[in-house]
């Protein structure tokens, strides 16, 4: 993201969508329930019986019938075809496989935290916890917060909040224009023209988006619009108001592509040889995140330009952005610092941890690289310490 001073509807932020909407999302949802099963019959029964009431399906073993494949791996591809993943975890690790060494629970947290899904885990307030579990919760602290319940029914209310909040970043996903940063409604793309619907209950946002306008003179001047793994210029042309009864205005921007989403560009598609090492493009993107997001030294020098990536963090850090819409917030800013300086054609997976006392958090970043010559490009992972 640019210098300029973001403008964030956060009143927006906290708002929750009604429970029709909510079992609209949560149709075509699966949740799936981990944790030993021993011991845990009531609390799996509980979570199960939440999820049904949302209108979403819970994959737990109890349902899952005669299968052909080994049972851990049968576990694992529920895990691969699933939305969400639901944690449990008690005073047991579980059964450790004897080539991996991890319980069944851990290894359906690992798989979940490999296919992107969306993750929530709850631990039970117990006397004591064995090591190996210790050691599990203490490595799922590190990108989640958990929530500590005392009771099935307890449980099975604190679930069902964080779907709802699942589906309200869904189905309002975050969006930025110009430099304005909002949860859209609805945003419509057909590769020429972009319509933003929003109702935006912050006076400083509204005002702001009606700035936007043609001043009647000549076209407006092109802003840069993000949502998604989308990035582009795109000119305003035309700012739809609707004060409502409520707290709230509806907003509808209608903007038009300035030239379409950037390809890889010069830079992204350079090599670079020091006559010792050879840099390949996606190197060269690796080195320029490295440095920009967790400030590790560019090893090229006065070249050391070719690895560029415009520093995504500094806005953030003075916006007060609440630790609720942080990780949807930042992704807009690495999707804007990445894929819009042609260095990755999407974001495929993005942790972001619990801020600790000094400040700091995890970070895990995952992208792929633009497509070159009709080739998917290379996926590349880094994992660091972040401060914002």
């Amino acid at each position: 993201m640019n210098d300029e001073s973001l403008i964030i509807d956060r009143a927006a932020a906290a708002a929750r969508l009604s429970r029709e909407q909510v079992r609209d999302w949560a149709a075509d949802k699966r949740v799936f329930i981990s944790s030993v099963m021993d011991g845990l019959e009531d609390e799996r029964r509980a979570v199960a019986e939440a999820i049904r009431e949302l209108g979403a399906e819970p994959i737990w073993f109890e349902e899952f019938g005669a299968r052909d494949q080994d049972p851990e791996q049968a576990y694992l591809s529920e895990v691969e075809l699933s939305d969400v993943y639901v944690g449990i975890l008690g005073s047991r690790y579980g059964s450790q496989d004897a080539a991996t060494g991890y319980s069944a629970t851990h290894a359906e947290y690992l798989r979940a935290i490999e296919r992107g899904l969306r993750v929530g885990v709850w631990v039970l307030d117990v006397d004591d916890m064995a090591g190996h579990q210790r050691d599990f919760l203490s490595e799922v602290r590190t990108y989640f917060t958990t929530e500590t319940v005392d009771s099935p029914e307890r449980l099975a209310t604190r679930v069902a909040a964080r779907l709802d909040a699942i589906a309200s970043e869904d189905v309002a996903p975050w969006c930025k224009i110009g430099n304005v940063i909002l949860r859209a409604s609805s945003i419509r793309d057909d590769g020429t023209t972009i319509t933003v619907e929003a109702n935006v209950r912050d006076r400083d946002v509204a005002h702001a988006l009606q700035r936007l306008r043609p001043d009647g003179v000549g076209a407006a001047r092109p802003v840069q619009v993000v949502f998604g793994d989308t990035v582009g210029a795109a000119r305003p042309t035309s700012v739809e108001n609707e004060v409502t009864a409520g707290s709230s205005t509806r907003v509808v921007v209608t903007l038009t592509r300035d030239g379409g989403q950037r390809g890889p560009g010069v830079l992204g598609e350079v090599s670079f040889n020091t006559g010792t090492s050879t840099y390949s493009p996606d190197d060269l993107a690796e080195i320029g995140i490295r440095r920009a997001l967790f400030d590790e030294p560019n090893p090229l020098g006065q070249m050391g330009f070719l690895a560029h990536v415009p520093e995504p963090l500094g806005p953030l850090r003075h916006t007060g952005v609440t630790e609720e819409n942080l990780r949807p917030i930042l992704r807009l800013a690495l999707v804007e610092a990445l894929v819009g300086s042609g260095r990755a054609s999407r974001i495929v997976r993005l942790l972001v941890g619990p801020r600790t006392r000094d400040g700091q958090r995890r970070l895990l970043l995952e992208w792929e690289g633009p497509t070159r010559y009709g080739q998917r490009g290379q996926r590349r992972q880094v994992e660091g310490t972040i401060s914002v």
